[in-house]
């Protein structure tokens, strides 16, 4: 079955680490999640601003986003992203860690559907039994 460690690790390096992003034309990096909407907090970890919200349940700070801790990165990483598509479940490291990639770049939904798709099965954007098994027999 497919490692989450691994697979966090590597898309870990290419989100920027413990680096605060603060691209003002990235919209992760806004609290409303669309570019000049909200509050520009950045990213950090590859936490964008509306998800690390959603996390702890309240709009974002600047002060949350720079206190953000390597530990509540996976926390929220697994839990909002590898859980959601039961990676655990698939056998491939390589399909888990695209669609987990995917996921953290266009929202784990969409990236389930972009996986569907490839498969040639129904495009949900919900990781169902009918998708895994089929993940795991290609």
């Amino acid at each position: 079955m497919a490692n989450f460690n691994l697979a966090y690790t590597k898309t870990n390096r290419t989100e920027g680490g413990s680096k605060i992003s603060m691209i003002k034309e990235d919209r992760g990096n806004w609290t409303g999640g669309q570019i000049g909407v909200g509050i520009l907090i950045g990213s950090k970890y590859g936490v964008a601003a509306p998800t690390l919200g959603g996390y702890l349940k309240r709009t974002a700070t600047a002060f949350d986003m720079q206190n953000l801790s390597l530990e509540m990165a996976i926390d929220i990483a697994k839990k909002g992203y590898w859980d959601i598509m039961r990676g655990d479940e698939i056998i491939s490291q390589e399909i888990a860690e695209r669609i987990y990639d995917r996921g953290y770049n266009m929202g784990i939904k969409e990236a389930i559907k972009e996986a569907q798709a490839v498969a040639g099965i129904d495009t949900t954007g919900k990781m169902d039994t009918v998708t895994l098994n089929t993940l795991n027999n290609k």
